[in-house]
Parts: C-alpha cells; structure tokens; sequence
C-alpha cells in the first residue's frame, strides 16, 4: 500500500504511520484472500496475525507505561529515582508475550517517546472504521475527502484498549 502517496497531512505525522500502519494490515490481509500465488495461504495468514498481535500488545502496553508514567512523573523523587521506572517497564513487557523481544531494550524516556509515537492511535482509527461501518478502501478515500482536520480529531480522540473485559498486566506500583 502507498498511503502516503495518496495523503500527508502536515503535523499529523503520528496519525499518518497510525494510518499508514492499520491500512496495510488491512490490505495484507484483504491481498492473501485474494492471490492466487501464495505458497501457503495459512503461514502467511498466521503471520499477519501475528504481526497484528505483536501491534496490539504494544498499544496496551504503551497505554500501561504512559499511564504509569504520567503518575510516576509527578512524584518529587521522579527523576532521582527513574531507572526503578525504567526496570517497571521491563517487568511489565515480560507480561506480554508478543513483546518477548523487549527485554533487550534499554528504557529511557526517549525510548518510550518512539515507542509510543502512533500506537495509541491504530485502536481509535480501527474503533472509527467499526462505528463507521468502513473497509480500508472505503476509509482511505473518507481520509482524503475530510482532511488534516478529521486526522487532527482522530489524534485527540480517546482510546483505551482496556475495554470489553480486556485487563492491565502491569498492576504492581513503582517503589
């Protein structure tokens, strides 16, 4: 897929990869349907959804860490004590098997910054194709048509993955 040669919205950027990340998932999953030359129809299938899983992993466990670390910030002995953040954070991971990969990160806060970039908006931009009743075609054409505005609400709209009987990993406190 080339969304970003059919729309760019300038300072949108977080909502273009979003965009851009849920589309081709979409279309992958729409062009293994409908190949005929796919060697075997059901690996591929197995890793797209995988590839959709290890997103969705990262979405709640994005959420966990900004939520645990917008209240870990506002404690006065924050910055002394961030690396007992930091190793949260790698505890946390470890509870998600999609991420079985992220032990070898090492955590800062500019780290979190590029995880989390875009990963909170697939949900909501999947939550709006849902309501809206709108395949990835049909969506696509809906971005281009409403513009940088409709990209804007869809950025500040809210999104919690922890819906629907869905339940945080990550519940132990910072000491």
């Amino acid at each position: 897929p080339h969304q970003h040669l059919n729309f760019y919205f300038d300072e949108t950027s977080d909502f273009n990869e979003a965009f851009a990340t849920w589309f081709s998932y979409k279309a992958s999953a729409d062009f293994v349907e409908k190949a005929e030359n796919i060697a075997d129809r059901d690996l591929t299938r197995r890793e797209l959804k995988e590839s959709v899983a290890l997103d969705s992993d990262l979405n709640k466990f994005m959420v966990e860490v900004l939520d645990r670390g917008n209240s870990f910030y506002a404690r006065k002995d924050a910055l002394q004590n961030r690396e007992k953040f930091f190793s949260w954070i790698r505890d946390c991971a470890k509870k998600y098997t999609a991420l079985k990969n992220f032990d070898k990160v090492r955590w800062s806060n500019a780290e979190i910054l590029s995880f989390s970039t875009y990963y909170k908006l697939i949900p909501a931009i999947e939550a709006y194709a849902q309501k809206n009743k709108l395949n990835y075609k049909d969506f696509l054409a809906d971005v281009i048509r409403q513009g940088q505005d409709f990209a804007k609400k869809l950025e500040e709209a809210p999104s919690d993955p922890f819906v629907n009987g869905v339940t945080r990993k990550c519940t132990q406190e910072i000491p």
